[in-house]
């Protein structure tokens, strides 16, 4: 309950912290391999796969890896400029709302993210078991990144978030 209305800094069931997130993205930077970085979760079996899937990935796409590489020198260097803007400016709240926005008060988050996983089957591969999609008011589907078409997120990874309505699925 304390990281839904602080600050999320070392994690939980919805969301990676802020010491992982920073972690991970510094050693992404760095070029060490993804499954160094992740931790288990309390599900053993489905971070094992997950480990696996990552492994597996990169191992096959060597140029996706550097891409990956490059994007997290973008992120860090993006967050660090933010926060020397916000010390020379004495805004101090800038790198507060830029920044650490999706680890403060993840309420509203974890309001709307909930629904879409609870009471779902959570060790299959069939994603119509293991998600669903919600109808939200246009302002909460906008500043969820249109997530609440969850389903067809989970089938279609491919697929902008701006498009994700205009996927058909049949249930």
């Amino acid at each position: 309950m304390v990281q839904l209305f602080t600050i999320n800094i070392t994690g939980g069931p919805m969301a990676a912290g802020l010491v992982f997130t920073i972690r991970a993205t510094v050693r992404n930077a760095l070029n060490r391999p993804l499954n160094a970085v992740l931790e288990p979760d309390d599900d053993a079996v489905r971070s094992t796969q997950r480990l696996e899937w990552i492994a597996a990935v990169y191992e096959a796409h060597p140029d996706e890896r550097r891409k990956l590489a490059r994007w997290s020198r973008i992120i860090l260097l993006f967050h660090v400029l933010v926060l020397v803007a916000g010390v020379v400016s004495g805004l101090w709240l800038l790198p507060l709302f830029v920044s650490l926005t999706t680890f403060v008060a993840n309420w509203w988050r974890y309001i709307i993210n909930m629904p879409q996983h609870c009471g779902m089957r959570q060790n299959t591969a069939d994603f119509r078991k293991n998600a669903r999609s919600i109808k939200l008011d246009p302002l909460s589907s906008f500043l969820y990144f249109r997530m609440n078409w969850h389903l067809e997120h989970h089938m279609f990874a491919g697929v902008p978030c701006y498009n994700l309505r205009k996927v058909p699925v049949n249930m």
